[in-house]
């Protein structure tokens, strides 16, 4: 998204953090490499995030276009937490994407439940889902 213009917030738990910027930074070393001088790229930044966590949530500084989020459903004690953080992050023009696999279909049902009653879901249809992977995805 930084290639294209836009500014950039990766977050994640603190424990993760650390290889976080490195990947940031090592990828935004290689595209100013690729591009030297161009104004044209967006910015990227790697921040602490804790589902629920006001602190974290004011920091960044809601309310955001889109929230991409990849493999973050995977346990029914943090559907709460990660639906309120995202309905934090999002205003009334966010375009939400989410992409995960599916590991317990009871919590699959759960978040899609919670999901339902707060947003506007879409899934994607499967015919568009790679099988490459073997696992069932959920795409919404």
């Amino acid at each position: 998204m930084a290639l294209l213009g836009c500014n950039v917030i990766t977050t994640d738990q603190i424990e993760v953090l650390p290889l976080l910027k490195r990947n940031v930074e090592w990828n935004t070393s290689r595209i100013s490499q690729m591009n030297p001088g161009s104004d044209l790229l967006g910015s990227i930044q790697a921040v602490e995030l804790d589902w629920g966590n006001e602190d974290h949530i004011k920091a960044v500084a809601p309310p955001f276009d889109y929230i991409i989020g990849t493999d973050v459903v995977y346990a029914e004690h943090l559907l709460e937490p990660l639906l309120q953080t995202i309905f934090a992050l999002s205003g009334p023009k966010t375009t939400i994407l989410l992409g995960y696999e599916i590991r317990s279909t009871s919590v699959h049902e759960q978040m899609l439940q919670m999901w339902k009653s707060n947003f506007n879901v879409k899934l994607v249809p499967k015919a568009k889902e790679s099988t490459m992977w073997g696992n069932p995805l959920g795409l919404y």
